[in-house]
């Protein structure tokens, strides 16, 4: 006797035929409507990309300071003395359920050497400072780290490099202990009202700055920025959409073999994605000396040898990062 839509004339059922209120929360199956059935109709929920750090083009871990790691996130390890950090990729042990619904891995960033002014760091900048400008957004994250440890978030409008002065809105000091912690800070983003943003490099920056003056451990998952008051669950993507969304700023191209072209060797190369903006161009991987890359666009590039040397191959890296 299941009421279904089979069952139901065409057009018997409008929102013009229903009461109002008729259909209140006080109505509805405790669980019957929440995040999972919202996903398809409220559209992506976490702001930034790569929060899961499922993607890293460049390696997997890297000691050279100021650098990008996993895609979109920059680590630094801070200045004074003669610091240094390792920051790396972590693999989650399988069945773990200190950080739930089985993510595969997390961002280590191991200082080795001490900052002693305490400002070694992790950051991520979101493209676009108009970004829940004048609205209330929530971050949330999970961390950990080998002792208690003292950090400072910061959230920053940054109005491009032709813009108004930044904005320093959120500037807090925060603890994290040794076990898996989930970190919830809920704020109100000034209206941008009376800014210039010029540039085209305008953006919402959130910087994590340890401000421990010893050696340590801090390791960072799920991070999830989105509109409104609350921290939801974490949203995953798949591993294809993800890095989708991270070719927009940085790509690295199969290895191409040039052909003969006028007498000299070209390949072209067009972008799995458009990026940012006209991105820098370095060409890696080269089976012979000579060959550089071309005059880019934020669509493609290509290859260039002088002379026929048809075979010769290289692979071409586009950054087009903030």
């Amino acid at each position: 006797n299941a009421v279904t839509a089979a069952k139901l004339a065409t057009d018997s059922v409008t929102a013009a035929k229903i009461a109002a209120n008729s259909v209140d929360s006080a109505e509805l199956i405790d669980g019957a409507v929440d995040d999972s059935h919202m996903a398809s109709i409220s559209g992506r929920k976490n702001i930034i990309i790569n929060g899961g750090f499922d993607v890293w083009q460049r390696g997997t871990s890297f000691t050279t300071d100021n650098v990008i790691t996993a895609d979109r996130w920059k680590s630094g390890d801070g200045t004074g003395g003669s610091p240094a950090r390792t920051a790396s990729r972590q693999a989650f042990t399988v069945g773990q359920t200190d950080v739930p619904n089985e993510p595969a891995y997390y961002l280590r960033h191991n200082q080795t050497a001490a900052s002693t002014n305490g400002n070694s760091s992790i950051s991520y900048k979101i493209e676009g400072v108009r970004t829940g400008a004048g609205q209330q957004v929530t971050l949330s994250f999970y961390g950990k780290s080998s002792s208690t440890l003292d950090y400072r978030i910061r959230i920053i409008q940054n109005f491009g490099s032709s813009g108004s002065t930044d904005v320093a809105h959120y500037d807090t000091n925060h603890s994290i202990g040794t076990s898996w912690t989930k970190t919830t800070i809920t704020t109100t983003l000034p209206s941008i009202s009376g800014k210039t943003v010029a540039g085209g490099d305008d953006t919402l920056n959130i910087n994590i700055d340890c401000t421990s003056t010893s050696t340590y451990t801090f390791d960072l998952a799920q991070v999830q920025l989105e509109l409104g008051s609350t921290a939801t669950d974490f949203e995953y993507r798949s591993y294809g959409e993800e890095l989708a969304l991270c070719l927009r700023y940085y790509e690295i191209s199969p290895t191409s073999y040039l052909v003969s072209y006028g007498g000299n060797s070209v390949a072209n190369i067009m972008y799995k994605v458009e990026k940012r903006v006209t991105p820098t161009s370095t060409v890696t991987n080269t089976s012979a000396t000579g060959i550089t890359a071309g005059t880019s666009d934020s669509k493609g590039n290509y290859l260039y040898r002088s002379g026929d040397t048809t075979g010769t191959s290289a692979r071409l890296v586009a950054d087009a990062e903030l």
